[in-house]
């Protein structure tokens, strides 16, 4: 799956190999291309930001692709492997 941010020339092309789940995708989105995000997306994203443990349980049922986002890019290697997509 290709997912196509922004618009040319100033388009990045990431996730081309499979490499972010859509929870990822848009997670990243909002990280580093918010205008690009719907409010929703942008809304959940900062939610996981302000939530604690327990709320981000409470969260994780409802939209569990994002949370685990939030995690791997807090806990996880999301940074690490987004900076190795951008940089391939």
């Amino acid at each position: 799956m290709h997912l196509i941010v922004g618009s040319a020339p100033g388009a990045i092309l990431f996730g081309t190999r499979g490499n972010f789940t859509q929870g990822e995708r848009v997670y990243l989105l909002v990280l580093y291309f918010p205008d690009n995000a719907g409010s929703f997306q942008r809304a959940l994203i900062r939610l996981t930001w302000a939530a604690d443990s327990s709320n981000l349980a409470r969260l994780a049922l409802g939209f569990p692709e994002e949370v685990a986002a939030h995690i791997a890019w807090s806990q996880g290697d999301l940074a690490q492997r987004f900076d190795k997509e951008v940089n391939a």
